[in-house]
């Protein structure tokens, strides 16, 4: 199985990527996880709303690139 997250790069500290590296390690072995990221909007001068909707349309477009025939699961 391969399983794709797709993200907002945020800048996070160094403990809170050293925790996604350990959660990925938690799926079996023969599941195949990556993790993409997709560019953050500016933050100044725009809506808190404005921001998710340009992010909502990178991740959507990052979606559209992976492989065809698989399955879209949505967490927000």
């Amino acid at each position: 199985m391969k399983i794709t997250i797709v993200a907002v790069d945020l800048r996070s500290p160094a403990w809170a990527s050293t925790a996604v590296e350990d959660y990925l390690t938690r799926f079996p072995r023969d599941w195949k996880v990556e993790l993409k990221t997709v560019k953050e909007e500016p933050r100044h001068g725009q809506s808190k709303s404005d921001l998710m909707a340009a992010e909502a349309d990178r991740i959507r477009k990052a979606i559209r690139q992976i492989e065809a025939g698989r399955r879209l699961a949505e967490l927000a």
